[in-house]
């Protein structure tokens, strides 16, 4: 499986547990916690989908340093 095989799968699961989520019925108790399960969930699965797209840690400003060793 390459990179871009598992950006779809991502994305695709991201739509689904969306979905998911707004299907809930957040007057019951124990479906607004699965709710609020399902949302950290996302949350998740969306900073390892922009790590992926971006190729280093989301919110990061500057590229990776490039040390050179030797000595």
């Amino acid at each position: 499986m390459n990179i871009t095989e598992l950006i779809v799968q991502y994305s695709q699961g991201i739509r689904r547990l969306d979905q998911y989520r707004r299907s809930l019925d957040r007057s019951d108790p124990d479906q607004t916690d699965e709710a609020r399960t399902v949302s950290g969930m996302l949350s998740d699965m969306r900073y390892s989908l922009d790590w992926m797209r971006r190729g280093r840690r989301p919110g990061s400003r500057k590229g990776r340093k490039k040390y050179q060793s030797g000595g």
